[in-house]
């Protein structure tokens, strides 16, 4: 797979993250891809559950922004350290950093995403329920 397939998804889908656009982002995933976003939280396999995960984010804000700090490729996969700012429906921003690991299929769609990010003080700023913690 080529460094430009890669690259492409992982603009789509933090294009699709800062619209707030749940159904978008589920679509930069393969059929059964999944999703453990933040590491320590249930994973979400396939398109529907990877739908809901980030709607129930986005439902708690009005503008969204996560942009790519850094990328490095390696492969079908790629680690990108990002930067994320929003304000939340109850009028309070948020900012908060992150790395995302992905790993591609040979369609460049995401197999597997794994998010290293503090998401509870983020849901809390929101007031929004944390997921469940995995097992």
């Amino acid at each position: 797979m080529s460094d430009h397939s890669v690259r492409k998804t992982i603009s789509t889908y933090f294009a699709a993250a800062s619209m707030l656009d749940a159904g978008a982002l589920a679509e930069t995933f393969a059929e059964r891809g999944e999703s453990e976003d933040p590491v320590g939280t249930p994973v979400r396999r396939g398109k529907p559950e990877i739908r809901a995960g980030f709607a129930a984010l986005a439902a708690g804000l009005c503008e969204f922004s996560m942009e790519p700090a850094r990328v490095y490729l390696c492969g079908n996969g790629a680690a990108v350290q990002w930067n994320a700012q929003g304000l939340g429906k109850n009028g309070r921003q948020v900012m908060f950093a992150g790395i995302t690991v992905f790993t591609l299929d040979s369609q460049a769609r995401i197999q597997r995403l794994q998010g290293f990010w503090d998401h509870e003080p983020v849901l809390r700023e929101l007031a929004l329920e944390p997921p469940a913690t995995a097992r």
